[in-house]
C-alpha cells in the first residue's frame, strides 16, 4: 500500500533531494490544465482519469520502456495533494501489466503531492 515507506516518498527537504537525486521517472497524474500551471522538472503528464479508464496505458508502457536505467532511477507518481497518485500507483502495482516492472523500479507516490513539495521548496508555485 502507498502508506508504507516503500511506496511513498515524503516531500520534506531531505527526501525531496533523494527523490530528485536519482533522476527518477516522474509521472504527474493531474489533468493537463493543472500540469500546465506548474510541474516538477522532467515530469511526464499522464492524467489520472485517462489512466483510470486505461486510455493512456499504452503511453505509460511506451514511457516505461523508453526510460533508461529504470530500476536504478525509480518511478515517482505525483499529483496535487497525493491522493490520485496514490490511487494510480496502487492500481498499477496490483495489475498484471505493470505491477512487476513498477515493483522492480521501486515505484512510489509523492506523499502530500505538489502541495507538500511546495511547502519545502520555496521556488515552487502554489495554485
Amino acid at each position: 500500500a502507498a502508506d508504507d515507506d516503500d511506496d511513498a516518498a515524503n516531500a520534506s527537504s531531505s527526501s525531496a533531494e533523494t527523490v530528485t537525486a536519482s533522476h527518477p521517472l516522474v509521472i504527474d497524474v493531474r489533468p493537463a490544465v493543472e500540469f500546465g500551471l506548474c510541474r516538477l522538472p522532467t515530469s511526464h503528464n499522464l492524467p489520472y482519469n485517462e489512466l483510470r479508464r486505461s486510455i493512456d496505458e499504452e503511453a505509460l508502457s511506451t514511457l516505461l520502456q523508453a526510460t533508461e536505467n529504470l530500476e536504478q532511477r525509480g518511478v515517482v507518481f505525483v499529483c496535487r495533494r497525493g491522493n490520485n497518485s496514490q490511487l494510480v500507483l496502487q492500481r498499477l502495482l496490483a495489475g498484471e501489466r505493470f505491477g512487476a516492472v513498477l515493483r522492480q523500479a521501486h515505484a512510489r507516490d509523492l506523499r502530500g503531492g505538489l502541495t507538500a513539495w511546495a511547502a519545502h521548496n520555496d521556488d515552487f508555485p502554489v495554485y
